[in-house]
């Protein structure tokens, strides 16, 4: 870069100021230029120039100071010369050298000199500023100094940083090494601790296991023992027991088998044995039988229960009991033990049908005995069972048991059939009783008699006026000669029962010489019973009331007061206190037909009376009881109206005789008017039909269901399009058709 070009036109003052860089203040000079002022500088002080320069720009690092220094080294060279001359003088060549201008430098140069005698103070202010410059260098180099120190304290903290972080690394990794190594071993000495646990854990496993297995063996050999002791107990007390059985003496044997029975799981061997006592005790009729036979079937079913494989064994016990008890039952209770029966034979029946004569028998007798329980539609397909079951007997396996069995079936099948079928069952009844076994006892003959006897008068009552008379002779000439050889009462009394069929179709001398045939048979049967002559008059008490209905009022009253008077001092071993009560009221409830009503009123309260106490035992004549009674209050209603509490009464003795009789259709019948008495139209309605269904066709039936269904509180105006008139009209005209009369 060429160097600025100088003024020559400057005095000598301005020239020297440009040239030193120095400025008088003078008011009157003209204002210096820029440039002219930098020349002036440079000339006149090239140290301080050099300083000025190197103080423009900050000193950075060492490097900066380094080439400052450097740069004012020349400029000591020079404050170290004589004079400012000399420097001038010194620059001169170089002034030369630059400008053709040489003799004007010159000429500046001693203007300078003198201006620099003229103005000594200019010196010593140069000298000033140079020192406060140099001052203010030493300054900057304090700063460059201090500046240093702090970066080199900077980089020594920074590195020692550096080295402190680097040592807590270096420790953190080696506190990291060492907790890693102390888990280690710390693991490592877990580890095998638990190894030693384990180990002692299992040994001591193994050791609990041995010594388990020890007391095991121990307990099992203790029990063992314990049992076979308590098994020798129990088998000991079942010998005894079965001893005691054998001895005939079920209680001794029950106590004896007591320790068998007592064990948590008794054998069924035990409770066999514990069976055949009970039902010893019940067979024996014991006081409380009943209790017995249901203790029997209890033991006998945990038999089974114990040991399944007793069952076929048992299976005929249980039978035995549910019939049993049925045979001590009455109405529901006694149905549900023949059905308990009946589903024993039936499970048993295919192994034991072929060959079995004697289950083929009770099979076919539970079915008979459960159709007499059942309605009418039931009864039908249970006799029909029970036939079928007979029948499949072979020609030599028909005893005199099953002949009598089917007989029993064909009458109750006769009782539910008309005209020629009801016939035909009675020829087929008639003809089977006509052959008596060849080794038949006396017994046994006079039974068959009896009843043949009583099948002819079934019979009998099927024909008309004229037949019946002709065959009642043609009975008299076969069954009178054979009535001389009879050795029991059976059959005498079946013939009375004749005598009276036939006294009530005679006129009164001839039915007279009827009633005294009968009493020739009673004197008979007092003879033939010496030691039960109160069963002799209970029977000849029958028979009056029975007579009485076919003789004169007067007649009629003295009958029944000579039969009332025969039932009052009656005492005997086959017949119950109830069952003569019963005969005294069905006397009384004679007797107030026949009587003024001032009479009847305490006629019909005695047999209330009579009735009421006999059917307070449930017995085989309950039925007769509660109808002897019903027909008494009802006869007493006709004359007193019922309260309202002797309405209730009526109605829970129709349901209790429903109950005993719940198919008979005359029972039916009765309810019926008990609860049209009552009040009760609708159920009157509904007990007449279930009457006719169940077989009762008379015309007093058909009148009590025409006046229930007038009574109905919502009776129609137009009566045949009512599905229950409608009813009645086909009953009414079914009655017509076959000669019954609907009024």
């Amino acid at each position: 870069m060429r160097p600025p070009k100088i003024d020559l036109s400057l005095d000598d003052d301005a020239f020297l100021h440009w040239v030193t860089g120095t400025q008088v203040n003078d008011p009157v000079d003209a204002p210096v230029s820029g440039e002219e002022n930098v020349v002036s500088n440079a000339l006149a002080d090239a140290p301080v120039a050099a300083i000025a320069v190197a103080s423009v720009t900050p000193v950075e690092t060492g490097e900066d100071v380094r080439r400052i220094t450097e740069a004012a080294a020349p400029a000591q060279d020079y404050d170290n010369s004589s004079s400012p001359a000399d420097g001038v003088a010194m620059a001169s060549p170089v002034l030369s050298a630059q400008s053709p201008a040489a003799p004007a430098v010159q000429e500046a140069a001693r203007a300078e000199e003198a201006v620099a005698n003229a103005q000594p103070s200019v010196a010593e202010a140069e000298a000033a500023q140079r020192n406060a410059m140099e001052r203010e260098l030493q300054e900057r180099e304090a700063l460059l100094a201090a500046a240093e120190a702090r970066a080199a304290a900077e980089r020594e903290a920074a590195l020692r940083e550096a080295q402190q972080r680097e040592a807590a690394e270096r420790e953190a990794a080696r506190r990291e090494a060492q907790q890693r190594e102390a888990a280690e071993r710390e693991a490592a000495r877990r580890e095998a601790m638990q190894r030693e646990a384990a180990a002692r854990e299992a040994a001591e496993r193994e050791a609990a296991q041995r010594e388990a297995k020890r007391l095991e063996a121990q307990q099992r050999e203790a029990s063992a023992a314990k049992a076979k002791l308590e098994e020798n107990s129990r088998q000991d007390a079942i010998a005894e027991a079965k001893k005691q059985l054998t001895a005939g003496y079920p209680a001794k044997a029950l106590d004896a088998l007591a320790p068998a029975l007592a064990a948590p799981h008794a054998s069924g061997e035990a409770w066999t044995v514990a069976g055949w006592c009970w039902w010893r005790t019940a067979r024996d009729n014991g006081p409380n039988a009943d209790k017995a036979v249901m203790q029997a079937i209890e033991a006998f079913h945990r038999a089974i229960a114990a040991e399944p494989s007793r069952e076929a064994m048992l299976g005929s016990a249980l039978i035995r009991c549910h019939l049993f008890m049925a045979d001590h039952l009455q109405g529901d209770a006694r149905a549900e033990s023949l059905d308990a029966a009946l589903r024993l034979m039936d499970r048993a029946a295919p192994a034991r049908q072929n060959g079995d004569n004697k289950f083929v028998l009770d099979h076919a007798s539970a079915l008979y005995e459960r159709a007499m329980l059942s309605s009418p539609e039931a009864r039908t397909h249970q006799l029909a069972q029970a036939e079928q079951r007979l029948a499949g007997l072979s020609a030599s396996d028909v005893d005199a048991e099953a002949r009598w069995l089917m007989v029993s079936v064909w009458l109750a099948q006769a009782h539910h059939a008309q005209g020629r079928a009801a016939d035909a069952l009675l020829t087929r009844a008639a003809d089977a009783l006509s052959t008596v076994p060849a080794d038949a006892t006396q017994d046994m003959r006079d039974n068959w008699l009896a009843r043949l006897i009583d099948v002819e008068l079934l019979r009998l009552r099927e024909l008309k006026a004229a037949a019946r008379l002709m065959r009642l002779r043609q009975l008299r000439d076969t069954y009178v000669p054979k009535l001389q050889d009879v050795r029991t009462v059976l059959p005498l009394l079946s013939w009375i029962k004749v005598l009276r069929e036939w006294a009530g179709m005679l006129s009164e001398r001839p039915a007279r010489e009827k009633f005294a045939e009968a009493e020739q048979l009673f004197e008979r049967i007092e003879s033939l019973s010496p030691d039960d002559i109160g069963a002799v008059h209970f029977a000849r008490a029958y028979y009056l009331r029975l007579r009485s209905a076919n003789e004169s009022v007067g007649a009629a009253l003295d009958t029944l007061e000579q039969a009332d008077a025969l039932l009052a001092h009656t005492r005997s071993q086959a017949l119950s206190p109830e069952t003569i009560l019963l005969g005294r009221a069905e006397v009384a409830l004679a007797r107030a037909a026949l009587v003024d009503p001032r009479e009847r009123g305490a006629a019909l309260k005695q047999a209330i009376h009579y009735s009421d106490a006999s059917a307070a035992v449930e017995d085989g004549n309950l039925a007769r009881a509660l109808t002897c009674g019903i027909t008494a209050r009802l006869a007493l209603f006709d004359i007193a109206k019922p309260s309202a509490g002797e309405a209730r009464e009526l109605v829970s003795l129709a349901e209790r005789l429903r109950v005993a009789a719940p198919y008979e259709p005359d029972a039916l019948r009765l309810s019926a008017r008990c609860s049209f008495v009552a009040g009760n139209a609708a159920d009157a309605a509904r007990l007449c039909e279930t009457a006719w269904d169940a077989g009762c066709h008379d015309a007093e039936l058909l009148r009590l269901w025409r006046d229930s269904l007038t009574r109905l509180p919502n009776a129609p105006a137009e009566a045949a399009n009512d599905p229950q008139w409608k009813r009645l009209n086909q009953c009414m005209r079914l009655a017509q058709s076959i000669g019954q009369s609907t009024r």
